[in-house]
């Protein structure tokens, strides 16, 4: 008898060995890659380089994430842990809060433009990340708290989700 609960308390250890050994994938996953460089003439005074960029999310839940995001400049949920970094929006006309559905497994893809200001020498060759702003369902009660939430989660790096790190080498 004893030897039976000296074997099954071997077994009972070596699973719990197993099961802290496993990483937890996040909840969101977010992978940026970029494509190439572009030339954009009529920005060329803002002092940036641009390149190219898809960047895709992946809810890895069971569960719908319902989160609010601008209709237009939906770069604004995002930062960067570089200051030569951002998103680049060129503006739009009519841009308001929207609650957005994220089912679960779904894949959500933004094509879009990084503005490096120059030097990219600062940069290059470097691990940088791309920070997504995570603004819950019921955080916002009417469209004027976006910002304030906003700028609130930024100061205190607050439900942030970083992408896996990328290099811009082109």
């Amino acid at each position: 008898m004893s030897r039976l609960l000296f074997i099954l308390g071997i077994i009972f250890l070596f699973n719990q060995c197993d099961n802290m050994t496993k990483v937890k994938e996040p909840n969101i996953k977010i992978q940026v890659r970029i494509i190439d460089k572009v030339d954009i003439d009529k920005f060329k005074d803002l002092g940036c380089l641009f390149y190219s960029a898809k960047i895709e999310l992946l809810n890895n839940t069971d569960t719908l994430i319902k989160f609010w995001s601008m209709t237009c400049s939906w770069q604004d949920n995002w930062i960067s842990t570089s200051d030569s970094l951002r998103l680049f929006n060129e503006g739009c006309t009519r841009n308001f809060p929207k609650l957005l559905q994220f089912k679960p497994r779904e894949k959500m893809v933004y094509n879009s433009i990084i503005c490096v200001k120059q030097p990219l020498n600062s940069i290059k060759e470097k691990n940088v990340k791309f920070g997504f702003v995570l603004i819950n369902e019921h955080e916002i009660s009417k469209d004027s708290e976006f910002d304030k939430v906003l700028s609130m989660k930024i100061k205190e790096l607050k439900d942030i989700i970083w992408s896996e790190p990328f290099k811009i080498d082109k």
